[in-house]
């Protein structure tokens, strides 16, 4: 599922600081970046999964966040 979908069903987004994402994704707003390390992806799982209200809140962002950014119509004022 793309990360907007996630983010759509309230839920944070552990992501690799690498190509668009990093356009899409602000490390703590609604998600973590990391770098592309299995001690990393590993930790930021772990992270969320031992902090649920972190995860709950990191979540709650994402879905303001979907429906702030994602409209239709802002998407179509892009183009």
């Amino acid at each position: 599922m793309p990360a907007r979908g996630w983010w759509r069903a309230g839920k944070p987004i552990v992501a690799a600081r690498t190509g668009g994402i990093t356009e899409l994704i602000e490390d703590g707003r609604g998600g973590l970046l990391i770098d592309v390390e299995a001690d990393q992806i590993a930790d930021a799982v772990l992270r969320l999964l031992g902090s649920p209200s972190e995860a709950a809140a990191l979540g709650q962002a994402a879905a303001a966040l979907a429906r702030h950014d994602f409209t239709w119509e802002r998407v179509a004022a892009q183009y």
